[in-house]
């Protein structure tokens, strides 16, 4: 009688307690050779490749998708040796199927391609969209409509991640999955909206969806670094970074705004102003014509720039603060609240009231 072989996920997977099915390669009973590939689960870190221990008959204790812990069953093995290799997969260069990477597809995660391979299915059914992630392509086998939009995460569950889950909340072509928070526990909520773990877990998130990132961490000092770290791994983890505009703000269409620009509620920003990476203008804050905000320079509440202002990196212009017409504000400046500015100020400085 053949026994069962238990392919358990590996404890040695520390930082997680938990990891994500990305792929199985082949059906339930399907015939495998010892050292083959079966299934494929993605931790915080890394993708993850779990190979037969033995030749025999596979059978899944999960799907992909799933949540398995670490050391739990992910599959078995009905030992013995293999009557048959397993079919090649598909060949998605073949007349009939489409290639995932044909001009006028939608881009596909990582693990979404793998999982279209794998499953034989068509990349031409999701032709029309821009992103694909592996949730997609489950919900369309589960018969679901999805909607095609662009899954989201924000970064931060404090109180300017409420603001900031109005300011995208109106935006049609994102989807607000939840937040990313490191001092809140996976399961709770804000605002309605589920903490999905910590920030360590958003490069496994870009792996399973084309996602886009809103960073709500605000100002915990004058000093923007924390702004600038969670920016910076976010772009490195290929997460897009989009401005994003208050439906209730004016942005001439002269502007131009950089990667992960925030504009607020009631905020203007005037014709041929230029806000630069990571530029957040905050309620009701005015940027006239022909200013320039660098990056990640915040406009608090209310601050009012009158025109051809230049504002360096890093800086903190406080609430209702005014900057005479064409001043210069040099980087990493600190502009306290109500302060009026006549005259250009050098880097670096601490201007009060």
């Amino acid at each position: 009688m053949n026994s069962l072989i238990e392919i358990c996920i590996p404890k040695d997977t520390v930082n997680d307690d938990e990891v994500l099915i990305a792929d199985l390669l082949f059906a339930d009973g399907d015939a495998v050779a010892e050292g083959e590939a079966i299934l494929v689960y993605e931790t915080s870190k890394a993708t993850v490749e779990v190979a037969a221990p033995a030749d025999g008959r596979v059978a899944y204790r999960c799907a992909p998708g799933d949540y398995v812990p670490v050391g739990g069953v992910a599959a078995v093995i009905a030992d013995g040796p293999a009557e048959a290799a397993p079919a090649p997969g598909p060949d998605l260069a073949a007349p009939g199927v489409a290639d995932p990477s044909e001009p006028g597809l939608p881009v596909f995660s990582e693990a979404a391609e793998r999982y279209l391979r794998a499953k034989d299915i068509d990349p031409a059914l999701f032709a029309g969209r821009d992103m694909v992630g592996l949730a997609d392509v489950l919900a369309l086998e589960a018969g679901e409509d999805p909607d095609g939009r662009i899954p989201l995460v924000i970064l931060g569950g404090g109180g300017h991640g409420l603001v900031v889950g109005d300011l995208v909340a109106g935006n049609p072509s994102f989807r607000l999955l939840g937040y990313l928070d490191d001092n809140k526990p996976r399961g709770a909520t804000v605002d309605g909206r589920p903490v999905l773990g910590r920030i360590s877990d958003l490069d496994r998130l870009c792996r399973e969806h084309p996602l886009a990132v809103c960073n709500a961490v605000g100002f915990v000092s004058p000093d923007p670094a924390l702004r600038v770290r969670l920016f910076d791994r976010a772009a490195e983890a290929g997460a897009l970074l989009p401005p994003f505009v208050h439906p209730s703000a004016t942005v001439d269409p002269r502007a131009v705004l950089g990667r992960g620009v925030q504009v607020h509620a009631g905020a203007v920003v005037g014709p041929e102003a230029v806000l630069e990476d990571g530029a957040m203008i905050n309620t009701k804050a005015v940027i006239s014509h022909h200013c320039r905000v660098g990056r990640h320079t915040h406009v608090a509440p209310g601050a009012v720039l009158a025109g051809a202002v230049k504002v360096g990196e890093g800086c903190l212009i406080g609430m209702g603060v005014t900057a005479y017409l064409g001043i210069a504000i040099g980087a990493r400046c600190v502009i306290e609240n109500g302060a009026a500015l006549f005259r250009s100020v050098p880097e670096g400085t601490r201007v009060a009231r």
